[in-house]
C-alpha cells in the first residue's frame, strides 16, 4: 500500500542521521511502518501542517530552548556521547534561524 508519508519521513530520518541512535519518531507519519494488513484502506496523507508553518514553529521552539540557561545546563546529562552537545547547539541554532541552506526547500 502506497503510504503518501514515507518520503516525509525518508527526508527526517536522513537530515537527523547523526541522532538516529538517540530519538523516536511518532505520530501519524510512521503509520505507514505499522500496518501489516494488506486489506486496509489506503493510508491518507495529511495536510494539517504546512511545511513553513512547521518551520516557523521549529525556529520558534528552537530559539525558545537556546535562550533558556536551565536547557543549556541540563542537555549534556540526557545526551549520551557529551561530545554530541555542541552539535546539538550548533543544529539548535540552525534551526532557530530558520536556515533554508539544510533544511527542504519546500514553501
Amino acid at each position: 500500500m502506497p503510504d503518501p508519508s514515507s518520503s516525509l519521513l525518508e527526508d527526517a530520518v536522513h537530515k537527523l542521521a547523526p541522532f538516529l541512535d538517540e530519538i523516536v519518531f511518532v505520530g501519524g507519519i510512521t503509520l505507514g511502518l505499522l500496518i501489516t494488513d494488506k486489506a486496509a484502506a489506503p493510508i491518507r496523507g495529511t495536510n494539517d501542517v504546512s511545511p513553513r508553518d512547521l518551520r516557523d514553529y521549529l525556529a520558534e521552539a528552537a530559539s525558545a530552548l537556546l535562550a533558556e540557561s536551565r536547557f543549556l545546563n541540563v542537555l549534556p546529562g540526557f545526551v549520551l556521547d557529551s561530545g554530541r552537545v555542541p552539535i546539538i547547539e550548533e543544529r539548535l541554532a540552525m534551526i532557530a534561524a530558520n536556515d533554508s541552506t539544510s533544511a527542504s526547500r519546500s514553501p
